[in-house]
């Protein structure tokens, strides 16, 4: 039971209900904004090397993204492997002997496949077992300040696009909680008005409508007359 006494109560609940459903929003959209600043994405590759063989990873990287990884190796007498890392036109960024683990990171320059090979050409039997961990970070939006805006030709469409996003997520709840706090004010009114028109609320009118009826029943049984009638009426209204 929610222990609601009377209508003025129920629009103080409905209220209190909606300003914590726009407190939620205000946080989801916090939310929300620095989920798409700073958007990563972490994850675990394992690959087995085979004696003089190679295996290679391939990740797909937005100019200005990161890629963080850490690598554990595990096999034969060292626990080693060669590592060789190349960016999209082939080029290698990074490159050499792995003993046990590994870690590094780098940020992309163009978008394009970034590969990583895991070479065991220098063994004859022993198998390689890799563990690849990384964590990819997003290049953040960039959101235009207003001397940007007016000072120079800055390509601005991407952080207006985030701007209008982010006042349609704090707008529109602001809207449906004005909208309901309306919509109660006027309901709540109504009641009111529909409690003094009342007979229970109004005596005097409840008094005077009883003593019309006692008239209309005596112009019927013809006790008084229809000038009579309409003069005691006037009394009443």
């Amino acid at each position: 039971m929610l222990g609601i006494k009377n209508f003025q109560d129920l629009i103080y609940l409905k209220q209190h209900v909606s300003k914590k459903m726009l407190r939620i929003w205000q946080v989801l959209a916090i939310l929300f904004i620095a989920v798409s600043v700073a958007a990563a994405s972490a994850a675990r590759e394992q690959v087995t090397v085979s004696a003089q063989d190679s295996e290679t990873l391939r990740f797909y990287l937005e100019d200005g993204d990161r890629i963080k990884y850490w690598i554990s190796v595990s096999g034969g007498k060292n626990d080693d492997v060669d590592i060789i890392v190349k960016n999209p036109n082939g080029g290698i960024m990074n490159e050499g002997r792995i003993y046990s683990s590994f870690n590094n990171e780098f940020r992309a320059s163009q978008n394009g496949n970034y590969y990583f090979e895991f070479e065991n050409d220098f063994s004859l039997i022993s198998k390689k077992y890799v563990t690849f961990d990384y964590e990819i970070i997003k290049k953040p939006i960039p959101i235009p300040s207003a001397s940007s805006i007016a000072g120079s030709n800055f390509p601005v469409a991407a952080g207006w696009i985030w701007l209008i996003i982010l006042g349609l997520i704090i707008g529109i709840p602001i809207a449906v909680w004005k909208s309901r706090k309306n919509r109660n004010k006027q309901d709540y009114e109504e009641e009111e008005e529909i409690k003094d028109n009342s007979p229970e609320d109004n005596p005097e009118r409840s008094q005077n409508e009883n003593a019309l009826g006692i008239l209309k029943e005596r112009l019927a049984k013809g006790e008084i007359s229809k000038e009579e009638y309409d003069k005691l009426k006037k009394e009443f209204e």
